[in-house]
This record gives C-alpha cells, sequence and structure tokens, in this order.
C-alpha cells in the first residue's frame, strides 16, 4: 500500500494571519482558497 504525505502550513495559507501564531480553535479561520485547493489535491490523488 502506497501512502501519501501532505506538509500543510497554516498560519497565513490555509487560515487567516492574526499576526500571532493561532493557539485556540476559536481563533483559527480557514480561508475560501484553502479549501478549494485541498480539495481539488485530494480528488485529484483520488483519480490517479
Amino acid at each position: 500500500m502506497d501512502r501519501k504525505l501532505a506538509f500543510l502550513d497554516r498560519d497565513g495559507v490555509l487560515n487567516r494571519e492574526l499576526g500571532n501564531y493561532v493557539c485556540k480553535k476559536e481563533d483559527f479561520i480557514l480561508l475560501d482558497h484553502a479549501i478549494k485547493n485541498v480539495k481539488f489535491w485530494v480528488q485529484k490523488d483520488m483519480n490517479s
């Protein structure tokens, strides 16, 4: 079985940059484009 791994940078890439690290889940605001991009790569991987 092949295992694949992706490292995702979050602060400012997947979530809104707050100036400090996100330490609480209520401070995590996922960016719209991040959702689309993650779905794209997951679907692409499933179709290959």
